[in-house]
């Protein structure tokens, strides 16, 4: 199953500013999804877009058997799920 979505959600992050670019040491540890805290056991791709006047970060996610593409709004400090997937076609 592949969804497209845009839910915000609330997400745990750390920040070291040690740590080198591209995510300038900003890494997502957990998200909770429809009542669930998950734990993010991998960080995939990451990479910066710009929507309007905001930057984003993308972060593509693993936590349980899901997996999920996140969006932080460095504007307004917001997490949204843009696509969320069990790894099934169907």
């Amino acid at each position: 199953m592949f969804e497209k979505l845009s839910e915000k959600i609330p997400v745990f992050s750390f920040y070291n500013p040690k740590a080198s670019p591209p995510a300038g040491g900003s890494q997502p540890l957990y998200l909770k999804w429809q009542g669930r805290i998950l734990t993010i056991t991998k960080v995939g791709l990451h990479h910066t877009i710009h929507e309007g006047r905001s930057l984003i970060h993308v972060f593509c996610v693993v936590a349980g058997n899901l997996f999920f593409k996140l969006h932080f709004d460095t504007t307004a400090l917001t997490w949204t799920v843009k696509e969320i997937s069990d790894g099934n076609p169907t």
